[in-house]
């Protein structure tokens, strides 16, 4: 059996660490506020930004969906999702909390997140065969901000 060194902290560190809340009890985050909290740390977040950090273990990983416009369009915005990475993004989105806007598929490379394998959906139409059209998430309030 080794012994362990105890550490000893002075006042200042143990002030310093209390400050910054590490004596807090952490308390167990949903799905949709760890979405939140990842897209308030970034101003322009992808899905493939999402699975890289919050995906772990295939956690995000599923058969369902997320399609824009008419049920028919054919158009992604993201697929092989879980029903409860699903029903996050969902609420987010329906709530009016999450905007997805159209992005470049360069993100998704540059993101590591991977990209679906379905041709890009260039125009806003109902496509015969499936299609992805890449897009960011902002939260809600940050997108209606913008003075660019």
């Amino acid at each position: 059996m080794t012994k362990e060194k105890l550490r000893t902290y002075t006042v200042k560190e143990l002030i310093a660490m209390d400050k910054a809340g590490e004596f807090d009890e952490k308390k167990p985050t949903s799905l949709k506020d760890s979405i939140i909290e990842l897209i308030r740390g970034d101003d322009s977040t992808s899905f493939g930004e999402i699975n890289n950090h919050l995906g772990g273990g295939g956690r995000l990983k599923g058969k369902s969906m997320m399609g824009v416009g008419p049920s028919n369009s054919n158009v992604y915005i993201w697929i092989e999702m879980s029903k409860e990475y699903f029903k996050a993004m969902s609420e987010l989105i329906n709530e009016g909390k999450v905007v997805a806007q159209p992005a470049s598929p360069l993100i998704y490379l540059h993101d590591g997140g991977g990209m679906p394998r379905l041709p890009i959906a260039k125009r806003a139409h109902p496509y015969k065969e499936p299609h992805w059209l890449p897009v960011t998430l902002r939260l809600a309030d940050s997108s209606k901000n913008k003075t660019k």
